[in-house]
């Protein structure tokens, strides 16, 4: 059986299947069977919750958590970046089957109910080596992919901004197989898994969804006392279904070749449409009470030309003291080339004029260039303070360098930008788990 069969056959499926699980799991279909030894299970309900408030950006920066949520500008409050709500209700029918649906409550361009629920997968254990799972699941390529929503689960306010908010795919609808073994003194966990996601992304005023078909990947997770590393591998198609490109595209494949020689390469270059990714992760945690140490490199290889390969990484030092922990990190993403030039049309030349429509367009297929590079890092200083065993307290201050035509990560009012900024960001929340 072919792998484009298995994820077409996923593909087909998906919502049905996701349906199916979510129901089985409210309903409590343990229960149903529990006269069947075949499903004497159990079923077991968690949750989450963060109440965050934000005070960031200026008038031309928005501060933003990741590519999915709008700005917050001219140093205003917002609660909408990080605050959530996650439920979880996970049934075990047996040893070997069970079910998880995972509902995440938080601000999104899109609000429909499939898109707040972020796993909706049945499991089968067939021993202590392989599972395997079907239906919808975090991408876990990272350290933090099974608990980036959890705040109570990490030391800071959130992830790291570099590092994870160009992450913006949040699930995916497919298969994944996974071999686990102790070795000595250690423990191993290899993953496969392949399948498709849709996500919402927002730049300048559009807000158009992005569709990646298929995502397939490998990662593989190591434990020895007090460390743990993570190696990660994942090749995606996008689809990023705008309008806003389209119009740019067909712009430009009216132009002559003999007017703009560029313009019918433009035309092709503009759209992200069959573009594949690659992404490369590795990340070490060191956790040795009192000190914490926690860090993860990048590295995107694009073949869309209008966004060039990206590294970004992060190193992060917690120190524990009683009920408070004390947190210092450093994050940092950069482009590797800066913006595409867009060579002007020259036969004739074209004036600088606004009012010259051959004039805009050249200015809009840079603006486009220059807006999807990413040059900044970050410091961030904190603390934690665990109020209980399930409640947590945290406030970070986070100091913003902005390299100029760097600012992919951040909302943006006036474009491009062309000069070097500083931005603050303040943030306080509350952290639970139930």
């Amino acid at each position: 059986m072919s792998s484009e069969y298995l994820l077409a056959l996923c593909s087909r499926s998906r919502k049905l299947a996701m349906w199916i699980l979510l129901a089985g799991a409210l309903l409590g279909t343990p229960q149903l069977y529990a006269d069947d030894d075949l499903f004497s299970g159990s079923m077991s309900f968690s949750g989450f919750a963060t109440i965050g408030l934000v005070q960031g950006g200026d008038s031309d920066l928005g501060f933003t958590r990741d590519l999915t949520r709008s700005g917050v500008f001219d140093n205003d409050n917002s609660i909408k970046q990080d605050s959530v709500l996650g439920v979880q209700v996970d049934s075990r029918f047996n040893t070997d089957w069970s079910a998880t649906a995972q509902m995440v409550l938080r601000d999104r361009f899109d609000d429909s109910l499939e898109e707040h629920l972020e796993w909706a997968y049945l499991r089968y254990r067939a021993d202590d080596e392989w599972s395997f799972r079907v239906g919808r699941t975090v991408v876990d390529l990272f350290t933090l992919s099974d608990y980036r929503n959890i705040g109570f689960a990490y030391l800071w306010a959130r992830p790291p901004v570099e590092f994870y908010g160009a992450v913006i795919f949040d699930y995916v609808d497919g298969v994944d197989v996974t071999y686990s073994t102790l070795l000595p003194n250690s423990y191993l966990r290899i993953k496969i898994f392949a399948g498709e996601s849709t996500n919402y992304l927002s730049r300048g005023t559009d807000t158009d969804e992005l569709e990646i078909n298929p995502i397939v990947g490998v990662n593989a997770t190591w434990d020895y006392g007090k460390w743990s590393s993570r190696v990660g591998f994942a090749r995606t198609t996008a689809d990023f279904q705008s309008e806003s490109l389209q119009q740019l595209s067909d712009a430009l494949g009216l132009v002559p070749a003999q007017i703009w020689r560029q313009a019918p390469e433009l035309s092709e270059d503009v759209l992200l449409v069959d573009r594949d990714f690659n992404y490369f992760n590795l990340g070490v945690t060191y956790d040795s009470h009192p000190w914490i140490v926690q860090g993860e490199l990048s590295y995107i290889d694009s073949s869309f030309k209008f966004y060039p390969d990206t590294t970004s990484g992060y190193i992060s030092l917690g120190y524990r003291h009683k009920s408070m922990t004390y947190f210092s990190m450093f994050s940092a993403a950069e482009s590797s080339d800066g913006p595409r030039q867009i060579t002007a049309p020259s036969n004739p030349p074209i004036p600088a004029d606004p009012a010259n429509p051959l004039y805009q367009l050249y200015l809009g297929t840079q603006q486009l260039a220059d807006d999807n590079v990413t040059r900044q890092s970050t410091v961030s200083i904190g603390a934690r303070w665990d109020l209980s065993a399930n409640i947590a307290l945290k406030m970070q201050y986070d100091r913003h360098q902005l390299d100029a035509y760097g600012s992919y990560l951040w909302a943006t009012q006036q474009q491009p930008l062309d000069e070097d900024r500083s931005l603050d960001t303040l943030s306080v929340n509350v952290n639970l788990v139930f």
